[in-house]
């Protein structure tokens, strides 16, 4: 254990925190899923927790009208579950103008997103000591001057992976910035040992964005399939597909599927890929890794951080289809090897556990909040001290 998580887990306490997550809204991205994890947790603990999801102004054109009508609608009847409705504190829905009217005041309030950084940074001190919780580096898909700014924002920054800290430390010159890997968890995601199946099956992601990289995972899988005629693709997603990116043929695909069944999807397949082109973290690589599935992922991020070459999986370039190829048949083509690989994704999962990571969290809030508060003590002892 590293002399940084020493210092983190020494001073935790019992104490009450009251504890605010701002949201940039709903949703079932891994962003949201990871906050909602914390903050039941964070319940479970004792302390006070709330979400703010913000809801951001309506272009005014009847076909944006009527989408946010029909989302609002499909949420109230509980139609279209996402992350939050699996919150089990306070929760806010509000625009950005009256966040310091509704949220109450607090001792932490965090930031999880670049378009929530400014309207956390320009709330009251009674709301609490500010952080910035960075899960991604989104300046690829936004405004980067923009997105840039908010990483020099004086908020304490929390991040999920080596990279993003490397990032704050080097770039935003934040030597201060913790690291706090994500949990997962491991009762759910979790399987049995078993062997390689026959035939033998890859799984992935589905997503319509670009950046995620399903058409070169895609490829990929065709590529193999020209060795290995009967592999067969596994995808779960939270879109239906589109003629722009069809899915390969003969692929068995799951809609929203819930969490239940996505570990069985995950212990269905025998290798997991990851071809995204930038990750924060990647919650699914390691989630399939802990249902005793290998990897072989992009060098996008976050999986550096948990995906060994050569031991529980491999990496390989962004956009490189024919070398995720290559590596999907070494793995694939020799059962001992696979075998291997298997028990060591499994043993490298089991390390990421929500426990562990809510107890680091829990220690650097309650740390900065400490050193804040001993902070204004000081200031006022040296005020009265004038004053007298």
């Amino acid at each position: 254990m590293s002399l940084a998580i020493r210092g983190l887990l020494s001073v935790r306490t019992t104490s009450q925190v009251r504890i605010a997550f701002v949201l940039p809204g709903r949703g079932l991205s891994g962003g949201n899923r990871v906050v909602v994890a914390y903050g039941n947790r964070l319940i479970e603990r004792g302390h006070d927790v709330t979400i703010a999801c913000l809801r951001w102004r309506v272009q005014r054109r009847p076909k944006a009208i009527l989408r946010r009508l029909r989302a609002d609608a499909r949420s109230l009847l509980g139609l279209d579950r996402d992350h939050v409705d699996d919150f089990k504190g306070r929760l806010i829905s509000t625009g950005v103008a009256d966040l310091p009217r509704r949220l109450p005041d607090g001792d932490a309030v965090l930031a999880t997103h670049w378009l929530t950084a400014d309207p956390v940074a320009a709330l009251p001190a009674s709301k609490g000591e500010k952080f910035y919780f960075l899960q991604h580096y989104e300046a690829p898909f936004f405004n980067p001057p923009d997105v840039d700014a908010t990483w020099r924002l004086p908020m304490r920054k929390i991040v999920i992976s080596t990279w993003l800290q490397e990032l704050a430390r080097d770039r935003f010159n934040d030597p201060e910035v913790v690291l706090i890997p994500n949990g997962i968890d491991t009762e759910l995601f979790d399987a049995p040992p078993r062997g390689l199946h026959q035939p033998p099956a890859v799984g992935v992601l589905f997503s319509r964005q670009k950046w995620k990289g399903s058409a070169v995972a895609f490829e990929a899988v065709r590529i193999v399939r020209r060795r290995l005629p009967g592999l067969r693709l596994i995808c779960f997603g939270a879109e239906a597909p589109i003629p722009s990116l069809p899915l390969p043929s003969g692929t068995s695909f799951y809609l929203r599927p819930a969490q239940q069944q996505i570990r069985h999807i995950y212990a269905s397949a025998d290798v997991w890929l990851c071809a995204s082109t930038t990750e924060g973290f990647a919650l699914p690589p390691l989630e399939a890794m802990a249902c005793r599935c290998p990897v072989v992922s992009t060098r996008c991020g976050g999986p550096l951080d948990f995906v060994e070459e050569g031991v529980n999986g491999h990496l390989v370039d962004v956009g490189d289809a024919a070398g995720m190829a290559e590596r999907m048949l070494d793995i694939l083509s020799d059962p001992a090897r696979w075998q291997r690989m298997s028990e060591s994704a499994y043993a490298t999962a089991a390390r990421y556990t929500w426990d562990k990571a809510t107890d680091l969290f829990e220690a650097a809030l309650q740390r900065a909040i400490a050193r804040n508060r001993r902070g204004e003590l000081a200031e006022k002892t040296q005020v009265e001290a004038g004053a007298g």
